[in-house]
């Protein structure tokens, strides 16, 4: 059996890590109660939702650049091939849900006849993608 490798993930690695995956589960349990017709303040869950989708997608840039600035530590030498290669298609598809899934409620959002602005937690304006923002307006 191999020894156990000394290096691990740097902090600032680890912290995104964790601060990702609470927005993430946050989102889901924000889900829920947005689509209970039920839910007091159903407006302003959507709000948080956006702005929690923006920030873990914005995050999600600047784990990339730590990513490729700093390297991670090595797998266990005791690693089958296959099981390497495993790893490495599930750490990309994180990667890719982590950008396309708020890109894509980004653009729903931008291509809504609604066209209810976004603010990033109330605060800070978030523009519609504009090749999408003015969708509705070709429809009628």
């Amino acid at each position: 059996m191999a020894t156990p490798s000394l290096q691990t993930y740097s902090r600032v690695a680890i912290a995104l890590h964790w601060v990702i995956a609470v927005m993430t589960i946050s989102m889901f349990v924000l889900a829920n109660l947005m689509g209970n017709p039920e839910t007091p303040n159903r407006f302003a869950l959507y709000q948080w939702h956006k702005s929690i989708g923006i920030t873990i997608f914005l995050l999600t840039f600047l784990r990339l650049g730590w990513r490729l600035t700093h390297r991670p530590p090595p797998l266990p030498e005791d690693m089958k091939s296959w099981e390497r290669r495993v790893a490495k298609l599930t750490h990309i598809g994180f990667y890719v849900l982590m950008l396309g899934v708020p890109l894509l409620g980004w653009a729903l959002v931008s291509a809504s006849p609604l066209g209810i602005p976004t603010k990033l937690y109330g605060i800070i304006p978030w523009p519609h993608l504009p090749v999408l923002s003015g969708l509705e307006d070709k429809k009628a």
